[in-house]
């Protein structure tokens, strides 16, 4: 009875403090481990509904009246609570055959004597008094949270709950209004993160401890009381508190900022904002870990759609728990209490359907990670499920950017301006570079020129890729990661972005396309394209192509009645192809024969105008080159990155037009304009090279080429090459990236030069026949006999000298790849 267990308290002497609220724990914790062990077995075997004893006995105690009733659920907590039940298993086995059955029983409602109800309330009471008592032991506080949520998940939720049933959102009101167990939370996250280190906090095994366990419990109350009679959510004070009690931009706070922001109903809009600005934008982006740039990216969206920045797609569902959907939901971890009654976990790996946008539900197929086996569902009419957080939980997709009402009033732009140039994690800076490069594809024109004075420099001031180069010398600084940032970051913008024009082109492209003959338009493609006109009759389209031309070019050009193609949704294969406006066909994946599909119903975005490209507008300005050839001879351990820079850039135009129009003497060409760069001089030798060769098929093309040919060979082209091959030999020979990347074009073109027959075609030289292709002296090259001996001697004297050089050149270990 009560009073006897008061009396059995008094004769002990009171040497363990116990809560103020009657119950066994201080009881079961004395008289040492043999009398704990023999009382933790009694209560288990007497509330063991089970077994038949064990129910009978549970039902007459849950029928004998209040104060019978609530001193069992002391007894039974008393022992949920003791080390014993460290054991999951054994923990889960009294829950469930013992406090589920005893708090769930109508036994004796009948009557009126019934006490499930009242118990239930009672024992959510009992653990927020243990949990916010501070004198209360670690272990007791850890066991009273995990049945404190176990008994709240027996509250049905507001939509499934009968008439008079408290729901789970009163429940979990009226605890924080009594008791105030948010503070109570995150009292005992202070706690536990003093006990964690810094790599801890940073690594996947904070999931593993008693703090990520405590995190997911805050989360569970506030994401199950977010209705408008009962919102719950954390205010600006709570928020300052918890970011000091997880020692601010640690990557297990950020990741559960993340993941509340993903749950939706956690932070309202004002809270958002401020915890966004307030904390996440003043972090150091040179530190930002892959979760902490996680968080940064989804606040960025939910901050500005909210002040109508931008419009969002995948961030604006309604089920309590998650706000993901659509396509932002597939590799998503979630945890589903399924069919069998238990909790199972799985990976979101498809979407259905494929115009989820117009469908009032979507149907998601998870795959379980116990069985492996598919389900397809409508997730969201499901009672008890929630998003996860594992190891498995870092490549995720954000959403997807509609529109960009107002780009000058983008929040946290700066920032992730300084992870894309600053931060040390490689896998950050390229998600911030691909964030800011889906940004682009949104902005107006004058974005391009704001992305080029940051890398460039301009009014006078130097950009982040001259500052970097200059301090490349300076011992201790992190020059060199800042180079190759804003390199990768200009690579990166480079993708989707290189357009097909006649006479600039990319040396890559280029390279890529020789093998079938075109230089820069890529392979010859047919492709079919299916529209609806506005009488909703199919129309389709047979066009060709080249896989380097531009998706919307190929829309215009297929159906110029469109008044904007940039509107236009474009399936292929069922998939939405997300596309700039100089993506090209070869990026998209489309190959020879494929059929895309115009949705003539659905615009991609509003009509705002597309940045330029990128390339075409470094292509106009030479001073943007300049920068380029200053960071190569400033910076050899990044000259290889640098010149891939310069090989996927559109063709300088200046430099094009010179050799396009170039007479006379071509050392004056390729050495004396800017002797100190053999760099900028080898990039002029690679459009000789492109010149050299027909860009496509056709008689007028192999005129072009041989004529060009001739014309440099009569101008002292080959001594001109000689002499720069020679000139860099002597101050790069010991550069292996000199040997892989420059000596190739300058031998290409001495190849050309000395016999090549590429177009096959009967040009006249001094009105002679050219010889047959395959003779020794054939092609469009260096004819030997027709020089003359001394001038044949000249040439193989300065092959010679070459060849003489390239052997000094070798290392003198090659490695085996190198022999091979």
């Amino acid at each position: 009875g009560e009073g006897g267990g008061e009396r059995e308290r008094e004769r002990e002497g009171g040497d363990i403090a116990l809560p103020d609220n009657p119950s066994a724990l201080g009881s079961l914790t004395r008289g040492g481990s043999d009398c704990l062990q023999a009382a933790f077995e009694l209560v288990c075997a007497i509330f063991d509904t089970s077994k038949l004893p064990g129910l009978y006995m549970t039902v007459d105690v849950m029928t004998k009246g209040k104060k019978v009733a609530t001193r069992a659920m002391d007894v039974l907590v008393a022992a949920l609570l003791t080390p014993f039940c460290e054991d999951q298993d054994v923990f889960s086995k009294l829950v469930q055959d013992s406090l589920f059955h005893s708090l769930q029983s109508s036994w004796g409602e009948v009557d009126g004597n019934g006490q499930g109800k009242l118990c239930k309330e009672y024992v959510a009471e009992l653990c927020c008094n243990i949990v916010k008592d501070p004198k209360t032991s670690a272990r007791a506080v850890k066991g009273a949270f995990a049945v404190l949520m176990e008994v709240i998940r027996l509250f049905p939720r507001s939509n499934f709950a009968l008439r008079g049933d408290k729901t789970r959102e009163a429940c979990i009101f009226g605890l924080q209004r009594q008791f105030d167990v948010l503070q109570a939370c995150m009292t005992n996250l202070k706690i536990l993160s003093q006990g964690l280190t810094r790599e801890m906090m940073d690594s996947d095994e904070v999931l593993n401890t008693e703090l990520w366990t405590r995190l997911l419990q805050l989360r569970y109350l506030l994401e199950n009381c977010a209705e408008k009679e009962y919102n719950l959510t954390l205010d600006e004070r709570q928020i300052d508190h918890l970011w000091e009690a997880l020692g601010g931009p640690t990557e297990a706070c950020l990741r559960w900022l993340r993941l509340a922001a993903d749950s939706g109903g956690i932070f309202d809009d004002k809270v958002a904002s401020y915890l966004f600005s307030q904390h996440i934008c003043t972090m150091d982006p040179a530190t930002l870990g892959p979760h902490g740039f996680n968080c940064f990216q989804a606040f960025f969206g939910d901050v500005n759609n909210h002040k109508q920045n931008l419009s969002i797609a995948g961030r604006d569902g309604q089920k309590s728990g998650c706000k993901i959907n659509g396509p932002a939901f597939v590799g998503r971890r979630v945890r589903v209490l399924w069919k069998d009654e238990k909790m199972h976990n799985g990976t979101i790996c498809v979407l259905l359907p494929e115009k989820w946008h117009t469908m009032p539900s979507q149907r998601h197929t998870v795959r379980w990670d116990d069985t492996g086996k598919e389900d397809t569902h409508d997730w969201t009419d499901l009672h008890d499920w929630h998003l996860l957080e594992d190891e498995l939980s870092v490549n995720i997709l954000a959403y997807e950017i509609k529109v960009i009402h107002r780009p000058d009033s983008l929040e946290g732009l700066e920032f992730l301006w300084g992870a894309c140039l600053v931060s040390d994690d490689a896998t950050v800076a390229q998600k911030a570079a691909d964030m800011l490069l889906d940004l682009s594809r949104h902005m107006p024109p004058k974005f391009i020129h704001s992305v080029l004075a940051r890398l460039f420099g301009g009014g006078g001031e130097a950009g982040a890729l001259e500052r970097a180069g200059k301090e490349m010398v300076v011992e201790g600084s992190n020059a060199k990661l800042r180079l190759n940032r804003c390199l990768n970051l200009l690579m990166n913008f480079l993708r989707g972005q290189l357009r097909i024009c006649d006479n600039i082109f990319s040396y890559c492209q280029l390279g890529q396309a020789r093998a079938h003959g075109y230089r820069g338009k890529g392979k010859p493609l047919s492709i079919s394209v299916h529209l609806k006109d506005d009488h909703y009759k199919p129309v389709v389209r047979s066009i060709k192509a080249h896989s380097r031309h531009a998706l919307d070019d190929v829309l215009a050009m297929a159906f110029p009645q469109l008044s904007d193609v940039r509107l236009q949704s474009v399936l292929y294969n069922r998939q939405r192809l997300v596309r700039g406006p100089h993506t090209t066909l070869e990026e998209l994946g489309v190959v020879d024969g494929a059929e895309l599909k115009v949705d003539y119903d659905k615009l991609v975005q509003a009509g705002l105008p597309s940045i330029p490209s990128l390339g075409d507008t470094l292509a106009r300005n030479p001073a943007f080159f300049q920068v380029l050839f200053d960071v190569m001879e400033e910076s050899t351990e990044t000259t290889e990155l640098v010149w891939n820079v310069l090989m996927a850039l559109p063709t300088l135009r200046e430099e094009d037009e010179r050799v396009q129009t170039h007479t006379g003497s071509w050392s004056a060409l390729l050495l004396g304009k800017s002797p100190g760069s053999l760099w900028r001089s080898l990039y002029v030798l690679q459009i000789v090279d492109a010149y050299l060769l027909p860009h496509s098929v056709g008689v007028q093309a192999e005129a072009e080429a041989e004529a060009f040919r001739q014309k440099f060979l009569q101008d002292g082209g080959f001594d001109a090459v000689t002499d720069l091959m020679i000139q860099a030999l002597s101050r790069h020979k010991s550069s292996s990236m000199f040997c892989l990347y420059a000596l190739p074009i300058a031998l290409r073109v001495l190849r050309l030069c000395t016999g090549a027959n590429v177009c096959g075609s009967e040009a006249k030289n001094g009105g002679r026949p050219k010889p047959p292709m395959g003779s020794a002296t054939g092609g469009s090259g260096v004819d030997l006999g027709f020089l003359g001996v001394r001038e044949s001697g000249v040439v193989v004297w300065r092959v010679s000298e070459v060849m003489i050089l390239l052997g000094s050149s070798r290392p003198e270990t090659p490695s085996e790849e190198e022999e091979g």
